[in-house]
């Protein structure tokens, strides 16, 4: 990706952002005429909560990066429609889209579509984004309402992960056992990182966690016996509040060879602008890092004091800081096993048998899980393997080599050259990984 791309990419971001200005000013004069400024603030009110939930209709949508880019509300150009009881966000075609302070933002597909599905897309938020037809916005007095008449989900697993580890696989693995609802990575719960470090008040924190995961753990039509969230980067520094709220939650860490993510990373970023824009602007500056991922959503503190020179570098920290975060939801006693790729990929039925079990959930379909290996969700998208392979692999060497092993060492893990099991991989068996080597040699 050349730099006059992502320089276009910026241009039309704004010039986007823009026009949504314009747009939704010009509108809110329209409505005062017609009316529906005055529905619009009725509807606030704690009495007209049967009509408090906005359908809109869309106009146009446009994102800085349709994968990585959080959702937002000005994503869309929207239209009014009608209003209508929350209790319409409950269907299965309708699913949340956006969370914060004030709002909560979903989208409907259409009748009969579950975007949750991989069919739809690798990622929850761009099947969403993508398969919207309509907009549906309730104040966030609404959305609370409605959420405290729901159930807390019984059996509910999250996945962190260090990115590009194989955790979309994982997640087809889930869902190819037809008992589980499986969302990978939605953006609604990127919101806890950023309300966490603005607002001091832990309590309400809580309820927006709780409530937030309560609605995308909504029970569907497929009676399904668990649930599985796979988090965003941005959200898994808060895996221990989720954890502490659902005292019954499982959770996984998965993680790769850490010079295999990061190659991965790096040729990701040739497709994706907002990774692109992390290597260029976040190099030679931790304070400028800090705040290229910030606006991704990620905590600030995490890479403060970091200073990225070579490309080499990003995927090695995030794996790093991704297994600073693990290891420290073990010494707090969180219910968290490691799942390691290479494991998986050797065995599969075992580890994903071992997996199902410490999750609580049925494995009489595990065969099933075999499959995920034949079906590329990504495929026809930017991040599928026959477009990466296209681009350069980074080498480790040389300056490069020598500022990633020192990212390594400062948080006491072994370097990118060396093999590593993290403490607590409950898929790891190193006869069967030694062995599925051997077979791999052997027809080379």
């Amino acid at each position: 990706m050349r730099a006059t791309e992502l320089l276009n990419r910026f241009m039309k971001e704004f010039g986007w952002e823009a026009l949504n200005l314009g747009f939704v000013v010009g509108q809110r004069f329209v409505w005062v005429f017609t009316g529906t400024y005055w529905q619009l603030r009725q509807s606030r009110k704690p009495e007209h909560y049967d009509r408090s939930a906005q359908v809109m209709n869309i106009v146009a949508r446009f994102k800085f990066d349709d994968y990585l880019a959080p959702a937002k509300r000005s994503d869309f150009i929207l239209t009014h429609n009608r209003f209508e009881h929350p209790g319409f966000v409950l269907q299965d075609h309708v699913s949340l889209y956006h969370v914060n302070e004030t709002e909560a933002i979903f989208v409907e597909a259409p009748a009969g579509a579950e975007l949750w599905r991989a069919r739809y897309s690798p990622f929850f938020m761009a099947a969403q984004y993508y398969n919207a037809v309509r907009v549906i916005r309730m104040p966030i007095q609404s959305f609370y309402r409605l959420t405290d008449q729901m159930d807390d989900p019984a059996n509910v697993t999250f996945i962190t992960n260090t990115a590009r580890c194989g955790s979309t696989l994982l997640t087809q693995m889930f869902e190819a056992t037809g008992k589980v609802v499986c969302l990978s990575e939605p953006s609604a719960l990127n919101i806890m990182t950023r309300v966490a470090e603005e607002q001091e008040n832990k309590t309400d924190i809580d309820l927006l966690i709780r409530r937030t995961v309560r609605m995308l753990c909504k029970p569907t039509r497929n009676k399904e016996v668990g649930y599985v969230l796979k988090l965003t980067g941005p959200a898994m520094p808060r895996l221990d509040s989720i954890a502490r709220l659902f005292p019954q939650s499982k959770s996984l860490f998965m993680y790769r060879d850490f010079l295999k993510t990061t190659q991965s990373i790096s040729r990701l970023s040739e497709e994706l602008y907002a990774i692109k824009f992390i290597y260029w602007f976040g190099q030679y500056s931790s304070l400028r890092l800090q705040h290229t991922l910030a606006a991704g959503g990620w905590p600030k503190k995490d890479y403060d004091g970091f200073n990225m020179s070579y490309h080499l570098s990003f995927g090695i920290l995030l794996s790093c800081i991704s297994h600073k975060h693990y290891l420290r939801f073990r010494d707090m006693g969180l219910k968290i096993a490691a799942v390691r790729y290479e494991d998986v990929i050797a065995d599969p039925v075992a580890s994903m048998t071992t997996v199902l079990e410490f999750c609580g959930l049925p494995t009489d379909n595990v065969e099933l899980c075999r499959r995920s290996l034949e079906f590329d969700s990504q495929k026809g998208t930017p991040l599928s393997s026959e477009r990466l392979r296209r681009h350069p692999t980074l080498q480790y060497a040389g300056e490069a080599k020598k500022e990633a092993d020192a990212i390594c060492d400062k948080f006491a893990l072994p370097r990118a050259d060396q093999v590593y099991v993290a403490p607590g991989t409950i898929t790891y068996r190193p006869d069967r990984v030694i062995g599925k080597l051997r077979d791999l040699e052997a027809t080379e």
